[in-house]
C-alpha cells in the first residue's frame, strides 16, 4: 500500500510541476520518508481557493481544505485567547492549501483529469 501511495504522489508531483500557481509538497529525502496518506498542494498568493474548490466540484472532483491553523480552533481561542496574527506563517499556509483526491488505487488517468481541472480552475 505504501508503494502504491508513493507512486500516486510521484505522479501528482510530476503532473503539477507544469501548473503555474500550484506548489507540490516536498519530496522525500534521505532523512524523511512519507506515508502519503494525503496529497496537499499550496496555491499561489492571490489565488481564490474557494473559487478553485467550486470549479473542481463542478467537474465532479472532490478536493478539500486540509488542517486548519490549530491556534484558531475554538478551544484554543477560548482557552488561550489566540487570535489571527499570532502565527502568520501557519495562517498563510492554511489559507492556501488544498487536499487533492488521493488513495492508493488512484489511477494515472484520474490524476491527469484532476490536474487538468485544477489548471483550468486557476
Amino acid at each position: 500500500m505504501l508503494e502504491m501511495r508513493s507512486a500516486a504522489a510521484a505522479r501528482y508531483t510530476e503532473l503539477i510541476s507544469s501548473v503555474d500557481g500550484v506548489e507540490a509538497p516536498l519530496e522525500d529525502d534521505a532523512d524523511h520518508k512519507r506515508s502519503w496518506f494525503v496529497y496537499v498542494v499550496k496555491l499561489a498568493e492571490g489565488v481564490d481557493r474557494e473559487a478553485v474548490l467550486q470549479s473542481l466540484s463542478a467537474q465532479g472532483i472532490e478536493a478539500g481544505l486540509y488542517v486548519p491553523a490549530v491556534h484558531l480552533q475554538p478551544y484554543m481561542r477560548e482557552r488561550y485567547g489566540f487570535a489571527e496574527g499570532v502565527c502568520p506563517v501557519a495562517e498563510d499556509a492554511c489559507s492556501r492549501t488544498l487536499a487533492l483526491p488521493f488513495f492508493p488505487q488512484l489511477e494515472a488517468a484520474d490524476q491527469e483529469l484532476v490536474v487538468h481541472a485544477l489548471r483550468d480552475a486557476l
